[in-house]
């Protein structure tokens, strides 16, 4: 009966720690999605920029951006999107991402690091519409500052898969001012 019982314990702890699932866009708008199933391993790669710990929240950014860029890494070695080029070049691609979908697979890796509670200077916000003219519309996603309540947009759009997003102060992004790299 002890033997049944630490087995069953030790099946459910691994199930715990052994699987999230990300649903991520594949494909321009977000019209595809792929499950993307996490083991613990996966867990390992995707919080190492959180190792070292932020000091401030400039240096928590920095660390988002790191992580971005790992989960953007893992996904595209499961999914289509290994093949996504920077803004919207390679349109007719399988894997090719546009602002609506990298905001929406963005938002939903901060929301993973938030839930896995790495994010100790910031929470994480809405997807944010930048709309200057009626042709000219473009997704990112906010993250709050919490000391003093700033925005800032985490932007992937401007990058290829895997590369560290643009993070900017949200009136900066809002007038479309260059990107720091």
């Amino acid at each position: 009966m002890r033997y049944l019982a630490a087995t069953l314990l030790l099946a459910i702890s691994q199930a715990a720690h052994t699987m999230d699932i990300l649903t991520v866009c594949i494909d321009y708008h977000c019209e595809r999605q792929q499950q993307v199933p996490l083991e613990q391993q996966d867990w390992h790669q995707l919080l190492e920029p959180f190792s070292r710990p932020a000091a401030n929240a400039d240096s928590e950014r920095e660390n988002i951006r790191e992580a971005i860029a790992q989960f953007e890494q893992l996904v595209g070695s499961r999914t289509p999107t290994h093949n996504d080029q920077p803004e919207n070049k390679g349109e007719d691609e399988i894997g090719q991402l546009d602002c609506i979908a990298e905001s929406r697979n963005t938002r939903h890796y901060l929301q993973w690091l938030e839930r896995k509670n790495q994010l100790k200077w910031h929470t994480v916000g809405d997807r944010v519409k930048r709309a200057p003219s009626f042709i000219d519309v473009h997704w990112g996603v906010a993250i709050i500052e919490t000391d003093s309540g700033n925005d800032y947009i985490v932007d992937s759009w401007y990058k290829a898969n895997g590369k560290p997003p643009a993070i900017q102060p949200l009136e900066q992004w809002l007038r479309k001012a260059p990107t720091p790299d």
